[in-house]
This record gives C-alpha cells, sequence and structure tokens, in this order.
C-alpha cells in the first residue's frame, strides 16, 4: 500500500505547502487553482490532465462545459471533476452544477473540489447526490486524505466503472434529468423507542420545531429554538472532525451571505450566534425552512446525511 500511496502522498504535502504559501494568488483565479492544487491530485491518482486519451478538458455538456472528464477505455466519461478556484464554497451552486454534468455525461462518479476540499460522490454506492467521501486537504491527516481520494484512482475507476443512468436530487425532493431514480435506499433504524421520527417527517414550522434532534451515532441535542437544529450540526460534526475551518463559508441559497462562517463573517448576518467550543459563528435569523435548509447542505457539504437524523417531536 505504501508503495501505492507514496506518489499521491508526494502530491498531498505539495499541495498542502501551495496552499499555505499561496493562498491569496490561487484564490484569485481558477485556473490558477487547477494547474497548481488539482492537477497535481489527478496525476498522482493516475489522470494526466495533459494527455487526451487520458483526461478530456472543458468536456461539453448540453451546452456547457465540465473541467474534467476522466475517460475510460472507450474515450466515453467515466467520472467528472468538477473544480472551483480555492476558497469558493461548495455549497447548493456548485453541487447542481456538478449534478447536471452527471446527469449529462451518463456517468455516477463525480468529485467537486476548490484544490483543497475535495467531494466525491458516487451514484452506485449512495444511490442519491451525497457525498460519500469529503477531505480537506489543508487540515486532514494526509494518510486518511490519500486513502479517500483513491475513490478516484484510475486503474480501479477505469476497470470497475460501467454505465449507468443516475439520479442526482438537484433539491428537496427534486430529480433533474428524464431518467427515473433507482430505488430508495432504505430508511435509517430508527432508536429503540417509539418516541423519535425521522426530522425530516415534522412540519417546517415553529409551532412544530422538535423537542430534540438524535444524530446517527446516538448523540442527541436539544432543540428550543429553531436554529438550534444548525446549531446542533455544527457542534456535532466539529466534535467529529468533520467540519473544519477551511469549509468556511457556507453561503445562503442565493449565494448573498454567509450562514456558517468563521467570525469575521459575523458582520455580513442579521443575527450572529456562537456554538460552544468551536470556532465558527452562524446566521440565527430565519424561519424553521431556511434552518432546516442550511441544516441540510452542512450536512451533505461534511459527508453525512440528513436524512439519517431523528427527532422527538413535540406533543
Amino acid at each position: 500500500m505504501s508503495d501505492l500511496l507514496r506518489p499521491l502522498l508526494d502530491a498531498i504535502e505539495t499541495v498542502r505547502a501551495r496552499i499555505s504559501n499561496h493562498r491569496t494568488y490561487l484564490e484569485s483565479d481558477e485556473r490558477r487553482t487547477r494547474v497548481s492544487l488539482v492537477d497535481p491530485i489527478l496525476h498522482a491518482l493516475g489522470w494526466d490532465p495533459s494527455d487526451p486519451e487520458s483526461v478530456a478538458l472543458e468536456w461539453k455538456i448540453e451546452g456547457e462545459s465540465a473541467d474534467y472528464a476522466l475517460l475510460g477505455d472507450d474515450g466515453k466519461p467515466v467520472a467528472i471533476v468538477e473544480a472551483k478556484k480555492l476558497g469558493t464554497s461548495l455549497g447548493l451552486g456548485p453541487r447542481r452544477q456538478t449534478g447536471g454534468y452527471v446527469l449529462g455525461a451518463k456517468v455516477d462518479l463525480a468529485a467537486l473540489t476548490d484544490g483543497n476540499r475535495w467531494n466525491i460522490y458516487d451514484l452506485k454506492r449512495a444511490g442519491s447526490g451525497d457525498v460519500v467521501s469529503g477531505v480537506t486537504i489543508s487540515t486532514d491527516e494526509h494518510h486518511t486524505t490519500a486513502l479517500q481520494l483513491l475513490e478516484l484512482w484510475r486503474p480501479q475507476v477505469r476497470s470497475e466503472r460501467k454505465k449507468s443512468h443516475p439520479s442526482w436530487p438537484t433539491h428537496a425532493g427534486e430529480t433533474k434529468g428524464a431518467d427515473a431514480p433507482g430505488p430508495a435506499p432504505p430508511p435509517p433504524k430508527p432508536p429503540a423507542d417509539d418516541e423519535w421520527i425521522l426530522l425530516d417527517k415534522i412540519r417546517q414550522d415553529k409551532k412544530h420545531r422538535p423537542l430534540a434532534i438524535r444524530f446517527e451515532d446516538g448523540v442527541e441535542w436539544p432543540t428550543p429554538e429553531l436554529w438550534s437544529v444548525l446549531e446542533g450540526a455544527i457542534v456535532w460534526l466539529y466534535e467529529r472532525g468533520a467540519l473544519a475551518e477551511a469549509h468556511m463559508p457556507l453561503m445562503d441559497q442565493a449565494n448573498e451571505r454567509p450562514v456558517v462562517h468563521l467570525p469575521s463573517g459575523a458582520a455580513e448576518m442579521l443575527q450572529p450566534r456562537r456554538p460552544r467550543d468551536t470556532p465558527f459563528v452562524f446566521e440565527g435569523h430565519g424561519n424553521a425552512r431556511m434552518h432546516r435548509e442550511r441544516f441540510g447542505r452542512l450536512m451533505s457539504m461534511c459527508g453525512h446525511s440528513a436524512a439519517s437524523v431523528f427527532a422527538k417531536p413535540r406533543r
């Protein structure tokens, strides 16, 4: 395994140093990010961006262009990689864009990256547009990062991938494209008592806000306020190492204001709040639907599904 990982570990170290030493330069332009941060990782995974038989750049899909199409033996895409300039939020807009490319290319493997954060989607495994692997090069341990990025390792992808017609949700309950979705994954197993139901089943208004939520590992978080579900997600994700400062900011749906950010972004929020024992602030202003939408996007960005969260309803 060490021989397999060595080129990738070297590339990760190089990219990490470039982010540290040249962040401002790389944040100013997407092409700089691609050449300095994304290309070295792809090359270490066996994909040579300079070789048209390996990678097609600016692959045309329904009038738009995917940054990288990773090609199979037949010259057709087996995976899509969409890149943004360093520091760009990989939220709903970029995720929808990537999902459109996946559907247009009829593949089921994709990555969305700003050169530092890599979110990998595998529709064969997840059955939806949820992140199955997410790493942040500047903060995550090198070997952990390498093992996660091996989802894109060329010999494995080219030998094992078969064309499919995936379903990529572009919004809650919505599917883009004409292909019918595959079978829905089984619902998560409920807690032993019968007081808990899936959070998605509770109406999104003030009157019906839950008393508490319970995450997939059994951790419970009280939710006395509308914004408590988002606060709970921030604390839970941060304590498990899934949420890092490098992920910031998480923007609102209009991509106008941050809804989760570092304290430096508090001035842009209407009601900034600080979750306990974390380096973040979040937007406390909004109705139940808005807070739940932010909750879902934050969980997905960090590689977890909001659909696995239970809630204790008010009686």
